[in-house]
């Protein structure tokens, strides 16, 4: 192929370097990337970053990991329909994470631990409930 000046995909240009950004043309992974940082600034901290804890393994060990701050992105519900017709919602709900210090995992990233609580909702059909 020889050096064109503009390149085409499906017949639809692409734009160019130097080119105005329209939004309707970028990428998905540009797309999630602006979302990540408008929801950066719209939600808050949760909790502060800064200091260490140190935390007991269930092994006993004692350990000293870092609190990280954290912001909630997004926050869904997982919902499971019983066989017996009830319809049972979870929402895990973050309240503390920790940074180990020395601890990767096999790709490298760095151990967390995420301490989280689950808000759990309940829709039984009327003959289950109780004077139904």
């Amino acid at each position: 192929m020889s050096g064109a000046s503009t390149l085409r995909a499906s017949n639809v240009d692409l734009p160019q370097k130097g080119d105005p950004v329209r939004l309707d043309r970028l990428t998905e992974t540009a797309r999630w990337r602006n979302l990540r940082r408008a929801r950066r600034a719209e939600y808050p901290l949760k909790r502060m970053p800064g200091g260490k804890r140190r935390i007991t393994l269930p092994t006993g060990e004692e350990i000293e990991a870092d609190v990280i701050g954290y912001r909630a992105n997004a926050e869904h519900w997982n919902e499971y329909l019983l066989d017996d017709g009830t319809v049972i919602r979870l929402k895990p709900v973050v309240t503390e994470v920790l940074r180990v210090e020395g601890q990767y995992d096999a790709q490298g990233n760095p151990g967390y631990i995420v301490q989280a609580t689950n808000v759990t909702a309940v829709d039984a059909p009327e003959e289950l409930r109780r004077g139904g």
